[in-house]
């Protein structure tokens, strides 16, 4: 890597990202323990990969044309003009904005900047608590009051806010949740924005004691079986084997 840094050094520092890109890929046709100037080392020709996976040619007769010293400002201005082009690709781009507009009405990006298009679609980078204790439903008899229940919000309350986004993962594997809805915002109880509202059901089955049971989630319904744990020490325990060593959240 250090040999294709200085092999670079002549091109402006604002490609600098794009030649980080260009250094990594060259270097790793090269054989760690080589000279670069051993002949049996790897060459890097005039081709390249593109972003659908093609091997091409940046000129004429590329794949017999080796990078030297000499012509490695051409090889890398063919590159760059190779992924411009890419990035500009009337038929990539429109596949782009048609999955873009199965989601969000197109008309709305001339009206948000990057960021609130992030916020509305993506949610926020981190668990507002109690909009989600807001936004969740008690099934089959369990009641907000439980003592079970209020040990689970507890040991929420005391999870990091990286602790937290590791339960969401866990419970509807998503990396963050919309921090909006419709039934706060005079629309009825039951307008909730997927994967709202968060549900909380006794675990399947009643073998065995609660405190020796795991929690169990079914993430396409956002829905988590609780045990009912005997104290808040084991609420805390049990969420954070559940979040922190999972292999399968289905497994219980």
């Amino acid at each position: 890597m250090t040999l294709m840094r200085r092999v670079f050094s002549t091109l402006q520092a604002s490609d600098e990202a794009e030649l980080e890109a260009l250094c990594a890929e060259i270097s790793s046709q090269h054989h760690s323990g080589e000279s670069p100037d051993s002949p049996s080392r790897p060459c890097c020709t005039f081709t390249y990969i593109t972003m659908t996976g093609e091997e091409v040619e940046l000129c004429q007769g590329g794949r017999s044309l080796i990078v030297s010293w000499d012509n490695k400002d051409m090889y890398a201005r063919a590159v760059r003009s190779l992924r411009l082009r890419e990035l500009q690709n009337v038929e990539c781009m429109t596949a782009v904005r048609s999955g873009l507009g199965a989601i969000i009405p197109l008309q709305l990006l001339t009206m948000l900047i990057p960021l609130e298009m992030e916020l509305r679609t993506c949610g926020l980078p981190y668990i507002n608590l109690e909009f989600l204790k807001a936004h969740t439903m008690y099934q089959v008899g369990l009641m907000e009051t439980d003592q079970h229940i209020e040990f689970f919000w507890s040991a929420l309350e005391m999870f990091t806010q990286e602790e937290l986004c590791k339960f969401i993962k866990f419970a509807c594997n998503q990396e963050r949740i919309p921090f909006t809805c419709p039934c706060k915002d005079g629309g009825p109880d039951t307008a909730h924005v997927p994967p709202y509202p968060m549900k909380i059901a006794p675990p399947d089955g009643a073998a065995g004691q609660p405190d020796s049971r795991y929690i169990r989630v079914e993430t396409c319904m956002f829905m988590v079986k609780l045990p009912q744990y005997s104290s808040l020490d084991v609420m805390l325990e049990k969420l954070r084997y559940a979040i922190h060593y999972r292999e399968d959240p289905l497994s219980g």
